[in-house]
């Protein structure tokens, strides 16, 4: 299965191709605030450099988030409008999950990304050869709160992670990849963005005294 995947969750943005369990390219990102200007290019050019289509494609795997919530607004659009008008269709992957993909490691890993204010998304994984295993939901919390998570560290969240084998983007593809030969269909893989948290404008709402 051909599944490109796009990750603009976090603060370097990626896309890449996977067949199979093969990742095929990659491609990364100046930063988030050039993905909405970079993002059609960057899909374009890295199916051109591997002499691919989107037609050529099985499905789009995008991170949903947690993650920035610009970012998540703009992979999803993105992909949502790729699929409008190809007929590609679109599976939301948790960013966190991406994340625990590209670490290409075995056994428990902790995934972790930066969520501003010294607070981090965080969840549990248990990755085996073909698979990964939840243990905890996707959460935010103060990053000294779970600062003691054993494990592999995976994700911008860790100051002390080890860089990942391969992007994000390709995280996400590759278990979409896993979630569709398990038997998941794109309707339960639809895609929807995972805040876990309110942003900012959202939060000052709240704060508004009623009436």
């Amino acid at each position: 299965m051909r599944i490109l995947g796009v990750d603009t969750s976090s603060r370097r943005g990626s896309v890449a191709v996977i067949d199979g369990k093969a990742v095929v390219g990659e491609m990364s990102s100046d930063g988030a605030a050039s993905f909405s200007r970079q993002l059609l290019g960057m899909i374009e050019s890295l199916l051109a450099r591997h002499a691919l289509s989107i037609k050529d494609l099985d499905a789009i795997a995008v991170s949903a988030g947690p993650g920035s919530f610009t970012g998540i607004r703009i992979g999803l659009a993105t992909a949502g409008g790729i699929s409008l008008a190809t007929g590609v269709p679109v599976a939301g992957i948790s960013s966190l999950e991406a994340v625990a993909c590209a670490a290409v490691a075995r056994g428990r890993i902790a995934a972790a990304l930066d969520a501003g204010g010294g607070n981090v998304y965080h969840a549990l994984f248990d990755a085996g050869a073909d698979d990964l295993t939840r243990i905890t939901p996707d959460a935010c919390s103060p990053r000294a709160a779970v600062a003691g998570e054993t494990g592999p560290r995976a994700g911008d969240g860790w100051p002390d992670a080890p860089t990942l084998n391969i992007s994000v983007a390709a995280g996400a593809a590759l278990r979409a990849g896993q979630l569709l030969a398990c038997g998941a269909s794109m309707e339960t893989l639809r895609a929807a963005p995972n805040y876990i948290q309110q942003c900012a404008a959202e939060k000052n709402l709240n704060l508004l005294p009623e009436g």
